[in-house]
């Protein structure tokens, strides 16, 4: 079994012309991609910006209200919800490659790759 997720960013649904809502951009990859998925239409990340929402979704933990307070002298931006992963939070990768598969996270998001993150824990690979 493979388990791709892909989580766009400042992506809206209604771009994707395969979920029947666009008829003005053509979005062929995505909608065969679709068409064989398991497609999530009414799902939502409980904040912005990025790596807030991303770290929610790669560790389940809930991101509001700022229960979670680290240290993030050192990082930029510099406010809440812009430090690592906790070390006491397992990540999905994480969980995968525990259980034998073979993980990989691709990303053009600088954030998620930042020395001062550690976005990437629990994968094989990633660029």
């Amino acid at each position: 079994m493979n388990l791709v997720l892909i989580c766009l960013d400042t992506f809206r649904a209604d771009c994707v012309a395969g979920l029947g809502r666009n008829g003005v951009v053509k979005t062929p990859c995505l909608d065969a991609f679709a068409e064989e998925s398991v497609v999530f239409e009414n799902a939502f990340g409980e904040g912005q910006p990025t790596i807030e929402f991303r770290r929610a979704l790669v560790t389940g933990m809930c991101t509001f209200p700022w229960r979670h307070d680290y240290d993030t002298r050192g990082l930029w931006p510099n406010g809440r919800g812009w430090h690592k992963i906790s070390p006491d939070h397992d990540t999905v990768a994480e969980i995968l490659l525990q259980n034998g598969y073979t993980t990989g996270f691709f990303s053009d998001t600088y954030h998620m790759f930042k020395p001062t993150q550690n976005f990437t824990r629990g994968f094989t690979s990633w660029e």
